[in-house]
This record gives structure tokens, sequence and C-alpha cells, in this order.
């Protein structure tokens, strides 16, 4: 799991979108994909997330898979398709590319924020998406569907049907827990907003594919310091050219929406309301807002702090508790 903080932080840093695979009626072709345990760093504690929170794949989630060769115009990519749901899981082809390796294996999920551009130095096109929606799985609250982003890599297998994908969380999650005392009726909210006060959140994000190597994204999320960024300006610059990084659309929040009846905020101090936030590594190191909108489109600033809470790859990082009675 470190491994993966490591390896896949600047990346995230650094990315989110992919365009134009080939598809045809091939369905024989398959390959095994795993999902990996969230660590939680909530209120001070140091845990394994529990089942109700493990990232499972859900049948008919669509990851992107890419055949990567050093000659850009062989590359390939086609999207594969989950069986069932859980955390170890069957794709099934649904378009169509080489069965055999043409250098190694990459997946990415989920599909439909990728955009493929491998004839152009095999380069593709992330996009972290500005909204995410509130849900519950089991009653319980879960992570908006499609916007935890994980990616894997197999380079020791011939043939795609001998991979076994252990799919890794790029991004981490914010989790803010609030309740409302205020009044006897419980305060209705249309959605929660997180601003960062120094990274862009949402973007589409363009780079090379086979240019993100382990070394160079553990040596600079390891140096990188928000106290003294300067530090390490020139290597994130360098390293940025070599992957071919370039971003468009950026945007500084993330918003997760309840829908057109919305939400009810708990007012028991002892079983607040929980919400998720799938947020890029990095995120909230130089300070955050958190601002919540009633069903008025009232806004209501209930964060601003300019407190570390780096978020960190599989990691679920949070505060105590909150009541909102003071700010509205």
């Amino acid at each position: 799991m470190k491994q993966f903080v490591k390896v896949f932080c600047l990346m995230a840093v650094v990315a989110l979108a992919f365009t134009s695979c080939k598809k045809s009626d091939q369905k024989a072709v398959s390959f095994n994909g795993a999902t990996q345990q969230f660590v939680v760093e909530d209120d001070g504690s140091k845990a394994y997330i529990d089942d109700a929170y493990y990232m499972n794949f859900e049948q008919g989630d669509v990851v992107k898979l890419f055949n990567i060769s050093s000659t850009p115009s062989n590359s390939e990519c086609a999207d594969y398709s989950a069986t069932s749901t859980g955390q170890h899981v069957i794709f099934e082809a649904v378009g169509n590319m080489a069965v055999q390796t043409k250098g190694s294996f990459y997946g990415f999920y989920p599909a439909e924020t990728v955009t493929p551009n491998l004839s152009n130095e095999n380069r593709a096109t992330f996009t972290l998406r500005e909204e995410q929606v509130y849900r519950e799985v089991n009653g319980k609250p879960a992570i908006s569907k499609g916007d935890l982003y994980m990616a894997a890599k197999v380079d020791n297998v011939q043939n795609i049907t001998d991979a076994d994908f252990n799919f890794q969380n790029i991004c981490g999650i914010l989790s803010l827990k609030y309740y409302d005392t205020k009044s006897n009726e419980p305060w209705v909210i249309k959605s929660i907003t997180v601003y960062d006060k120094h990274f862009n959140l949402t973007g589409d994000v363009n780079l090379k594919v086979d240019k993100v190597t382990t070394e160079g994204l553990v040596a600079l999320c390891e140096a990188y310091n928000p106290a003294n960024p300067a530090a390490t300006a020139a290597e994130i610059a360098n390293y940025k050219d070599e992957i071919g990084y370039n971003v468009t659309n950026a945007g500084d929040h993330v918003t997760l929406t309840f829908g057109s009846e919305g939400f009810a905020l708990s007012q028991d101090a002892n079983n607040p309301s929980r919400f998720f936030f799938v947020l890029r590594p990095l995120a909230l190191s130089h300070g955050y807002r958190v601002v919540v909108t009633d069903m008025n489109d009232d806004e209501y600033e209930v964060v601003n702090s300019n407190t570390n809470k780096k978020i960190k790859p599989n990691t679920i990082i949070g505060n105590s508790a909150k009541d909102l009675k003071n700010y509205h």
C-alpha cells in the first residue's frame, strides 16, 4: 500500500482523460482485477477501513485497458466490464485489442473519464470531475460512484488472459462529519463544496501514459513540503516536462450534491451525517474552505482553515464531528 502511495502520488497531483478505442463483438477475452483496502487516518486514529467502506468493483463497472508499445502507432486500448460485484472480479472484453503484450498493460478506472490519444506519443487525458454525487450502499454513506480513480500496470505476462491487475487508489478521501442542533427541524442542504486554497482539484490532465516512472513519482512526492514548495519546484517542472504534462479546464473546488430533495442533516452529535470527497493527492496541503448550500441556494462557509491536511493516495482523513448550529 505504501509503495502505491509513493508510486502514484504525483501522477494524481499532476493528472487526469483519454479517446477512440477499437470496438468489436469479441467477449471471450478476460482478466482478473482486485481493489485495494483503504487506510483510515480519521479523528487521530489509524486503522484499516472495514468492509462497509472497502472499495468494491460493482457489476458493470468499466475499466480502460491499454496495451502500450514503444511505437505509439502500434499501441491499443479497449474497455472491459466487471462481470460481478466485489473486491476480486473478472473483467470481460467490451472492445477488442491484441491479447499479446506489446510492452506493458495499463488499466484505469473509471473508463468514462479516460480519453486516449495513443498515436500521439502514447498520450491520454484523465478528467477529474467537479461534481460528485452523494449515495448510500446498504444504508451507509459511500464514495461517489465513478469518482474514485484507480490504476494498475502489468508488465510480466505475455497474454492479457494471464494478467492479475491489482488496482491501486490514485486519490485520497476527505471525510466530513456534520450535525445540526439549531432547531427541532433538521436542516436540509443541497450541496457541500470543498475549495482548495492552493491546488486545482479538477480538470483535464494530459500526459504520456508510459512515461510515469516509479522513481520520479516517489522522489517528488516524498520531497514535497507545503512549508517550502520552492525547494522542489525545479524537480517538479522537469518531471512534468518528461511526462508531457499539461492541464486544461482546471478548477479549485469539488461539490458533493444531494439531488432535488436535498439531505437532512443529523441532529445527533453521537451519530453525525458523514460525507466523502474524493480528492487528488496533495490537495488541502495549503488550507481549504468548506461551503454548505441550502435548498434556497444560500451559502454558508463552515470551514476556513489554513491547517495542513495533506491528502494522500488510498487514505481517508477527516475531522471530529461538527455542530453547524452557529453557521446558518
